[in-house]
């Protein structure tokens, strides 16, 4: 277990901050990690017309049109991230900022799922949040200046390479003393106020900034660094998050589409079923990854993804599919739900060999079935395969219960 792991879990007070230096996992986050979750933005853009996902400060100024011209740019053949921001962002001062970079970094968040895995195992899907971000640039100070983050969330930092950190804490009775009132933001001088503690970060080491601190980062040079920020939440807040999500949409059983879902508590029971799910399924991180395509014959040997297990729900009816974050919706037929709850147990098969012991299956539907779960990253050919989770089969407090 990784030293900031133990300390998270441990009974003692987590919320003071540690610094550990030379205690970055190797590999994390390598140049080809990064040039891959650049490539993957560009094409989501080309291909979606979605805004540019990064944040850049120019001069210590937010800037759309800087931020754009990342987003449809990759860095040429042998160039590095720092001579590739440099290049498109004309030499200037700059800092950048890419949130929710699991969505397209799917081996730095595998090896952040390994790491990270005994706070989910031991607090709860529903109840535990990710989120994987970057960092680079030579801001000089934070551009956004002295700030606090909300008060569910620690965030682990690790520093890649570049010139290096420092991280400047101040209790929120020591930020009073100069804020003046100023709730969450405080512009950073040249010269900070007293009353801090700078932790300095050279390239290698991991940082903790707990919840309930203000803090301003600092760096004298070009500087490359990742992050993991780790909300924890109440069991209650993890059911007004569901109460929310089933919000998003009217209750179906008001048009009778669902007619196993009688109650509004039956319904809600059925949302939090989903919640837990769906973030099972993304072990937890904030965002689905970004789906692509995925090709599949009947002879080709396919494998679970071994890292984030499917999760399936039987609602009367219906046979929800969570696959890394997306959800897909089918019709429960006895045959396709043993289908899929073998493939889920080997650790590899083809459809053909899947759908010999199911002459009441149809083959076009599983293959449909299966490339769409492949789409959404959980069904791999062998080549990109490892192992193979177990299957996780639940039925909501509203479904009609099986026994598989």
């Amino acid at each position: 277990m990784h030293p900031i792991c133990a300390h998270l879990l441990s009974p003692s007070d987590p919320l003071n901050p540690i610094l550990l230096p030379n205690a970055v996992p190797d590999p994390f986050c390598s140049e080809p990690d990064l040039h891959t979750i650049f490539t993957g933005i560009q094409a989501e853009i080309a291909a979606q017309g979605t805004d540019s996902p990064y944040r850049v400060y120019i001069d210590g100024m937010l800037s759309l049109e800087h931020a754009d011209r990342l987003a449809r740019s990759t860095p040429a053949p042998g160039e590095s991230t720092q001579q590739w921001i440099t290049r498109i962002l004309e030499a200037r001062q700059c800092g950048i900022v890419l949130n929710h970079a699991e969505r397209w970094a799917d081996a730095v968040t595998r090896r952040a799922v390994k790491l990270f895995a005994p706070l989910s195992q031991q607090w709860g899907g529903a109840e535990t949040a990710f989120e994987l971000i970057l960092f680079a640039g030579n801001y000089g100070y934070t551009p956004f200046g002295i700030h606090i983050d909300d008060p569910y969330t620690q965030t682990v930092h690790f520093q890649l390479s570049g010139a290096g950190k420092s991280m400047t804490l101040y209790t929120p009775d020591a930020y009073q003393q100069f804020a003046h009132g100023a709730q969450r933001y405080f512009p950073a001088q040249d010269d900070l106020p007293s009353g801090g503690t700078t932790y300095p970060m050279p390239p290698g080491s991991v940082f903790l900034l707990p919840t309930g601190w203000y803090h301003v980062g600092a760096n004298t040079g070009f500087s490359l660094g990742a992050a993991v920020a780790i909300s924890r939440f109440s069991p209650t807040h993890a059911a007004l998050q569901a109460m929310r999500d089933a919000l998003h949409t009217p209750p179906a059983w008001l048009d009778q589409t669902q007619p196993d879902i009688t109650t509004c508590t039956q319904w809600m029971h059925t949302a939090l079923d989903e919640l837990t799910a769906v973030q099972t399924s993304k072990a937890c991180f904030t965002r689905a990854v970004m789906r692509r395509p995925f090709a599949l014959e009947l002879d080709d040997t396919i494998a679970p993804d071994p890292d984030f297990p499917t999760q399936v729900i039987v609602q009367g009816s219906r046979l929800l599919i969570f696959c890394r974050g997306h959800r897909i919706e089918t019709g429960m037929q006895p045959a396709k739900l043993r289908i899929l709850q073998s493939f889920l147990g080997l650790s590899s098969s083809t459809p053909r060999i899947l759908l010999q012991n199911e002459p009441e299956s149809r083959p076009a539907a599983i293959l449909a079935l299966l490339r769409e779960m492949g789409a959404c990253g959980a069904v791999h050919h062998v080549p990109l395969a490892i192992s193979n989770p177990a299957i996780t089969v639940q039925a909501s407090a509203s479904a009609l219960r099986l026994t598989l």
